[in-house]
């Protein structure tokens, strides 16, 4: 305080000796030097405040909350005379789905994303059937409607050291991709093709941007998401410290011969946007191959040696606004071939009864949509064909129509209510032919499935 009186009447006599004569002196009152040495000790806390606030506004900065909450009402008509007879019989089930999207921008190298997402039935009191007890794997439990728990959907770091390149690594986006953003008027979602796989995955990931403008780009992506097989031990002793084996008994006591615990799937991806060209308002093509190496098939009865490989080729084209309309199409397909080696019980191999196996099949789909300021209307034609693969447990239907073998069609009528909020009406049939590969046989069916869904969904 002596310090501050000393040099505040510094300041007072400067002041007085300039505004009156070179030979003036001014001497304040000791009180009137204590008000305006408070004066200025009160102004310099305000200042002090004011630069603590706007740095916790810069750091909030960083932070950005977004969020999706969806409401939705399933009916389902099923009709099949083999192998189950079913008549039209009716269910119906109304749905939540909730995430929230945290993300943090570090600086302009590093940045970090992530989603938490639960989906329920509405006030599931009961459940039966042989699925009570199925362990869901971590790729899907947050779809799997588990009751009001949180599941982490994708956490995951970008690290750009040039602009050229970016690498991932951590729970990847790798669900809801296109042509799903179509059907909400949402800006593209995930990065890979539904086609492909639409599961949540962990890995690392690489994208090299060769082409990159304000218009148009060209990118290359990695994608290495290896699966893992974890030996719990049959005592408490045992944990972690043995390697897999390649089946386990009825009791999932660990049977078989050691595997690694680690299964490879890699994936590489070209991308091709373009926003500004003669044919449409915006373009977008990916090229995808996906490979999973030696996965083994588990029998639950200690007697499986069967293991697969299968590979996913996909390509996805889209156009938006084409020839200046608002007419938008797409048009995805993928090429599934599958290897497996070995029988999960004597006459048990991957869709057949032998020890060896060669299949070939394939997925394809046509979306077209048009749209209004606030409105659009969309369709939908699939088509799967038997001896197919897919790495996918997410889609928005309750049962496997973007999955299993047959044909089918998605009709649509989308109403943006607000900028943040958007209804949509639908209708999927789906006339489905057999089953997916797994132990044994292929199974045919004659199931055809209606349905009729109600789906609200806000953004924040």
């Amino acid at each position: 305080m002596k310090i501050a009186s000393f040099l505040f009447s510094l300041l007072l006599a400067s002041q007085a000796f300039a505004q009156q004569s070179p030979y003036a002196t001014v001497l304040s009152s000791e009180d009137n030097q204590q008000k305006q040495i408070d004066e200025i000790l009160q102004r310099m806390r305000l200042m002090e405040q004011e630069l603590a606030d706007v740095k916790a506004e810069q750091e909030l900065e960083i932070v950005s909350i977004h969020g999706q909450l969806t409401s939705s009402y399933d009916e389902i008509a099923t009709k099949e005379t083999y192998p189950t007879p079913r008549d039209l019989r009716r269910v119906n089930y109304l749905r939540l789905r909730f995430s929230l999207d945290a993300n943090v921008d570090l600086d302009p190298k590093v940045k970090i994303y992530s989603r938490f997402t639960t989906t329920k039935f509405f006030n599931r009191a009961f459940s039966e059937g042989r699925n009570i007890a199925r362990q869901f794997n971590d790729m899907e439990m947050a779809f799997r409607h588990q009751g009001p728990h949180v599941f982490l959907e994708k956490a995951y770091l970008d690290y750009t050291p040039v602009p050229q390149w970016t690498f991932s690594i951590g729970r990847l986006p790798t669900v809801e991709g296109p042509p799903s953003h179509l059907w909400d008027m949402q800006p593209t979602q995930g990065t890979y093709p539904i086609l492909n796989f639409n599961l949540a995955l962990d890995g690392i990931a690489g994208t090299y941007r060769y082409l990159h403008t304000p218009h148009e780009q060209l990118l290359f992506r990695g994608l290495f998401t290896p699966l893992s097989i974890v030996n719990l031990g049959n005592t408490g002793n045992e944990w972690y410290i043995d390697p897999p084996k390649g089946d386990i008994t009825t009791g999932n006591a660990a049977a078989g011969s050691d595997m690694a615990p680690l299964i490879n799937i890699g994936a590489l991806q070209m991308d091709y946007l373009s926003t500004q060209n003669d044919y449409s308002e915006r373009t977008n093509v990916v090229l995808q191959g996906t490979l999973l190496r030696d996965y083994r098939f588990f029998s639950g009865q200690g007697t499986s040696n069967l293991e697969y490989s299968a590979m996913n080729n996909t390509l996805y084209m889209e156009a938006q606004g084409i020839l200046r309309s608002r007419f938008d199409l797409a048009a995805s397909f993928t090429q599934s071939i599958t290897e497996s080696y070995g029988l999960a019980a004597p006459g048990i191999g991957a869709g057949s009864t032998t020890d060896e196996t060669h299949a070939h099949g394939y997925s394809l789909m046509f979306d077209g949509r048009y749209r209004w300021k606030r409105w659009a209307v969309g369709a939908e034609y699939l088509e799967i064909s038997r001896q197919v693969i897919s790495f996918a447990f997410t889609d928005e239907d309750l049962y496997d129509y973007y999955r299993n073998p047959g044909w089918g069609k998605h009709v649509y009528l989308t109403h943006k209510l607000t900028d943040f909020l958007i209804l949509r009406l639908g209708y999927r049939n789906k006339v489905q032919t057999s089953y997916r590969i797994t132990g044994g046989p292929i199974r045919n069916t004659d199931r055809e499935l209606n349905n009729v869904y109600l789906r609200l969904r806000a953004d924040f």
